[in-house]
C-alpha cells in the first residue's frame, strides 16, 4: 500500500498499521523539543504522532495536493502543519528554515533525482541535526518479477547505503525493518480493539505502547538478512537510535499452525509406549482426525477448484486490463510526447519573443535619438532660414547703396563739367572751385579704389564661401544619410544656398559699410556746396 487513507471510506488493515507505525517509532525518542520536518507525510498520521511525542513543531510535506488537503482537514493544530511540494523543491519550501529532525519515509524510491532529494535534506538540516532515512526492498515484493507502479527505482541495502553516504556521509546506524516472531500475553476482552471490513483506519492511531516486552535471540535458517527485509533504515546524528523497535499485534495461533507448529516433528501425536490400553483409543483418535483431515482436504479442494475459477477469471480481466492499459499508455506516450514538442516550441517561441523585444527595444531607443536630432536639424535649419533672408536683404541693402553712390558720382562730374563752363570768368574761383574738385575726385578715386578692393574681396569670400559650402555639404550628405537610415523617407533640406548666404552674411566686414557710409556723405557735401 503506497499511501494510508483516513476517514469512514477507508479499511483497517492490521499489518499496514504495524509497518507505518514501526516506521515512525524510529523517530519517537528523538521528537521532543525538536522542530521536525517530515517528507511525504501522506495524509498527516506520522506528523501527529511526533507532535504527540513532544516536537516543538512539526512540518509535512507530500507532492499530493489531496493527501495534503485530508492532512490538513484530520491532522493540522498549532503545531502541525502540511505544504504540498516535490521533494526536490524542499529548499524553496522550507526557505531560511532549518529542522533538528528530518524523517523521510519509503520517499527516496519516488523520486527523478535521488542525488539532489538528499542534498535538499542536507541543507535544510540544522547544525546536529538527525537523519532519519527509509527505503523498501522491492527485491523482496516483487521477487518472482513485476514492478509498483510507484516506484522510480529499486534498491538493495549496499546500493542505498552508497548513494546516501555519498551525500550526506557516513551514517551512525543502519537497521533492517522485518517481520517479528513471538509470544504476546493480552488481557482477555481488555483495551486494545480488533477492527473489521467497516473499521476505517483510524483505528491504528489507538495503538497502546508495550510495558514489558524483550527480544530472544532468532534461529539461524530464520535470521533477517538485507535480502529477505521489508525495509532499511539509516539514521545520521549523534542521538542515532541504536534499539530495537517492535510494533504488532495479538493474532489466533492458527495462523501460524502450518508454517510454524507443523503436525510432523516435535508437534506429531504420539503414542504412550508404557501404556498399551491406550493403543486403541488412539487408533480411533487418529481415524477421526484422519476422516476429518480429509474431509477438510475435500471441502479445500472445492474450495480451491472456486477460488482457481475465480483467480483464473480475476487473470482474464487483468489481462483485458493490461491490455488497456497498454493502449492508454501508448496514447499516453504519444500525448506527452507531443507535450513535449508543443512545450518545446512554446519554449523557443518565448526566446524568440524575449530577443524580438530586446531588439524592439534597443530600435526604439535609436528612433527616439534619430527623432530628437531630426527635431534639432529642422529647429537648425529653420533658424538658417531666418539667416538667409536676412543676409539677403543686407546684401540687397549694399548693392543699392552702391548703385546710388555710382549714379550720385555720375551726377557730381556732370554738375562740375556744367560749372567749369559757366565759371570760365571767374577763373579765381573756378581754380578754388577746381581744387575742391580734385580733392573731391582724389577722395572719389580713393572710394573707388576702396570700392574695387571691397569687390575683390567680396568675391574672395564668395570663393572661400564656396569651398566651404562644398565642406558643408558634404557634412550635411553625411547627416541627410544618417537621418534617411533611421527615418526612412525624410525630405531633403537646400543646406547649399542656406549655407552659402549665411557664410556671405558673415563675411561682409564693418569696414566695407564704414567706407560706403563715408561715400555717401561726401556726396552729400558735394551736393551741398
Amino acid at each position: 500500500m503506497e499511501r494510508l487513507e483516513f476517514g469512514g471510506s477507508s479499511r483497517y488493515i492490521a499489518i499496514e498499521a504495524a509497518i507505518h507505525i514501526a516506521r515512525y517509532l524510529t523517530a519517537k525518542d528523538l521528537c521532543s523539543g525538536r522542530k521536525v520536518l517530515d517528507i511525504a507525510c501522506g495524509e498527516g498520521y506520522g506528523s501527529w504522532l511526533m507532535a504527540e511525542w513532544g516536537a516543538q513543531s512539526v512540518l509535512g510535506v507530500d507532492v499530493s495536493p489531496e493527501a495534503v488537503a485530508a492532512a490538513n482537514k484530520r491532522f493540522s493544530n498549532e503545531r502541525v502543519r502540511f505544504v504540498a511540494s516535490p521533494g526536490e523543491q524542499l529548499t524553496q519550501i522550507t526557505q531560511e528554515q532549518k529542522f533538528d529532525l528530518i524523517v523521510s519515509l519509503e520517499t527516496i524510491e519516488h523520486v527523478d533525482d535521488p542525488e539532489l532529494f538528499l542534498k535538499n535534506i542536507r541543507d535544510v538540516a540544522a547544525p546536529n541535526a538527525t537523519i532519519i532515512i527509509s527505503a523498501p526492498n522491492d527485491y523482496w515484493y516483487y521477487d518472482l518479477g513485476g514492478q509498483n507502479e510507484f516506484h522510480k527505482r529499486r534498491f538493495t541495502l549496499e546500493e542505498f547505503q552508497a548513494l546516501a553516504e555519498k551525500v550526506l556521509g557516513k551514517a551512525d546506524s543502519w537497521n533492517l525493518g522485518t517481520l517479528g516472531i513471538g509470544f504476546s500475553v493480552a488481557e482477555q476482552h481488555g483495551k486494545l480493539k480488533s477492527g473489521d471490513a467497516s473499521t476505517p483506519q483510524d483505528a491504528m492511531l489507538e495503538f497502546q505502547s508495550i510495558d514489558s516486552a524483550v527480544y530472544v535471540p532468532s534461529q539461524i535458517e530464520s535470521d533477517a538478512t538485507p535480502a529477505e527485509a521489508a525495509f532499511y533504515v539509516g539514521v545520521w546524528g549523534a542521538a542515532a537510535n541504536k534499539k530495537t523497535i517492535f510494533a504488532g499485534y495479538p493474532v489466533s495461533m492458527n495462523l501460524g499452525r502450518q508454517v510454524l507448529f507443523p503436525r510432523d516433528g516435535i508437534w506429531a501425536i504420539k503414542p504412550d509406549p508404557l501404556s498399551r490400553k491406550n493403543d486403541e483409543s488412539v487408533r480411533r483418535l487418529l481415524a477421526k482426525e484422519l476422516e476429518e483431515t480429509l474431509a477438510r482436504e475435500s471441502a479445500q479442494k472445492e474450495q480451491l477448484a472456486a477460488l482457481q475459477d475465480a483467480v483464473n477469471s480475476e487473470i482474464r480481466k487483468l489481462e483485458e486490463a493490461r491490455t488497456r492499459e497498454l493502449a492508454l499508455t501508448g496514447q499516453i506516450e504519444s500525448l506527452n510526447a507531443s507535450l513535449i514538442a508543443s512545450t518545446e516550441q512554446l519554449e523557443q517561441a518565448k526566446a524568440q519573443e524575449a530577443v524580438m523585444n530586446s531588439e524592439l527595444v534597443v530600435l526604439t531607443k535609436s528612433v527616439e535619438s534619430y527623432s530628437e536630432k531630426l527635431h534639432f536639424t529642422e529647429k537648425e535649419v529653420e533658424r538658417l532660414g531666418m539667416s538667409r533672408r536676412a543676409a539677403q536683404a543686407e546684401v540687397a541693402a549694399a548693392w543699392r547703396a552702391i548703385y546710388r553712390h555710382e549714379h550720385s558720382a555720375s551726377e557730381l562730374r556732370a554738375t562740375l563739367d556744367h560749372a567749369r563752363q559757366e565759371t570760365e570768368h571767374a577763373r579765381h574761383d573756378a581754380d578754388a572751385a577746381r581744387r575742391e574738385f580734385d580733392a573731391t575726385r582724389r577722395e572719389l578715386d580713393a572710394a573707388r579704389s576702396e570700392l574695387e578692393s571691397t569687390r575683390r574681396q567680396l568675391n574672395s569670400m564668395q570663393q572661400d564661401a564656396a569651398a566651404t559650402n562644398q565642406l558643408h555639404n558634404r557634412m550635411l550628405d553625411e547627416h541627410r544619410l544618417a537621418i534617411q537610415t533611421a527615418n526612412g523617407h525624410l525630405a531633403r533640406v537646400p543646406w547649399n544656398v542656406v549655407r552659402a548666404w549665411w557664410l556671405i552674411r558673415k563675411a561682409i566686414p564693418n569696414a566695407v559699410l564704414k567706407v560706403v557710409g563715408a561715400l555717401l556723405n561726401s556726396v552729400r557735401r558735394s551736393h551741398a556746396i
